[in-house]
Order: C-alpha cells, then sequence, then structure tokens
C-alpha cells in the first residue's frame, strides 16, 4: 500500500509551479541554502559541504524538484521502518496491562500485524483521497477514518473507551514525533544523494 500511495503522489501531485513566484534577493533568501557549520576539517565534512554547495547553487524550481524526488524515492523506505516502530509503542502502551481482556494481544509479533493492518488502511485511505477528485466523498473518507481507526482498536485490544483514547493519545504523538525527524532525515538525503 505504501508503494501504491507514493506511486499515487507521483502521477496525482506532481511538482509545485514556482515559474510565477517573486525572488527578492534578500539575506531571508540566502538563509534558505543548507550550510555546514562548525565541523572539523575530514573527507566527509568537505563531501557533505560539496554536496551542500551543489544543491546551494541550484535555481528553487530544481531545489523544490530534487527534495520531491527524493522524498518520493525513499519514502516508501522511511514508512516500511517506521512501520516496526508504531508495533514497538503499541506494544508498550498496553505492557502490562491485562486486565479485562485476556485475549489482548501479548507478543510483539501481534502488535505488528496490528500496526502493519493500520499502515496499509491509512497508505491506501491518503491514496484514495488523492485520486478522488470529489470533495465530498473525500470528506467522507475523511470523517469515515477516525471511526474505522478506533473500530480497529476496540475490536483488537478491547478495553474501556478512555484507556484506549489515553494510550492512541501516547502512541500518536510519540509517533508523530518520529515521522516528523524521519521527514527531516529524509529531505537531507534528497539533499545528499544527488
Amino acid at each position: 500500500m505504501s508503494l501504491l500511495l507514493f506511486a499515487v503522489i507521483r502521477f496525482e501531485v506532481g511538482t509545485p509551479d514556482l515559474s510565477k513566484a517573486t525572488v527578492q534577493n534578500s539575506p531571508a533568501e540566502r538563509e534558505a541554502n543548507v550550510v555546514l557549520r562548525g565541523a572539523a576539517q575530514s573527507w566527509v565534512a568537505d563531501e557533505l559541504r560539496h554536496r551542500f554547495d551543489r544543491f546551494n547553487r541550484q535555481p528553487p524550481a530544481q531545489k523544490v524538484q530534487q527534495i520531491l524526488d527524493g522524498a518520493l524515492r525513499y519514502g516508501s523506505y522511511v514508512a516500511f521502518v517506521l512501520l516496526p516502530l508504531f508495533a514497538a509503542l503499541q506494544f508498550l502502551s498496553y505492557a502490562g496491562s491485562r486486565r479485562g481482556r485476556g485475549d489482548r494481544p501479548r507478543l510483539y509479533a501481534e502488535h505488528l500485524v496490528y500496526a502493519s493492518h493500520l499502515h496499509a488502511f491509512g497508505f491506501m485511505m491518503a491514496a484514495v483521497l488523492l485520486a478522488v477528485p470529489v470533495a465530498p466523498i473525500r470528506w467522507l473518507l475523511l470523517a469515515w477514518t477516525p471511526y474505522y481507526i478506533l473500530r480497529a482498536k476496540r475490536v483488537v485490544y478491547g478495553g474501556r473507551w478512555p484507556g484506549r483514547v489515553a494510550r492512541s493519545l501516547l502512541v500518536l504523538v510519540v509517533y508523530l514525533l518520529a515521522v516528523v525527524a524521519a521527514t527531516i532525515g529524509l529531505v537531507i538525503v534528497a539533499i545528499l544523494w544527488r
């Protein structure tokens, strides 16, 4: 599903048109460049400076295109790597909790199956939302998604609503922080790998 999502992004989203954007020569524009400071002289630091300089010399449209190409190329790998983290967060959020539900997943592999299912659903929904041009259908799908996720959580983990919601929010916050860190890393890789 992640590969399908990134294929849909490639075909449906495309590259933003920067041809009508105004360019101003200001200090803020120069600050948008990537600079490596404070690194000791070494082969690695010199190579990084060379790659950042090559990126900084490009026009803004090429910079955006390079970042988007890299994000689309490596994004599915990042999603694949984040999946076990989500499962681990689910596992930890239910560690030691056996009250009220004896058939609740106990093993990490069981949480990994749940995480795989939820991620596949999320990727599928994102692909459909990008591909369907009808706004009311998009809003309906967006409204249905949280219900589906909460229902899946109830079926798999059981328990009371307050506990499920609290655990879900905790997992969501930590996972979103990991997604932000992975996205920043993805942009850096997109800049460096060209």
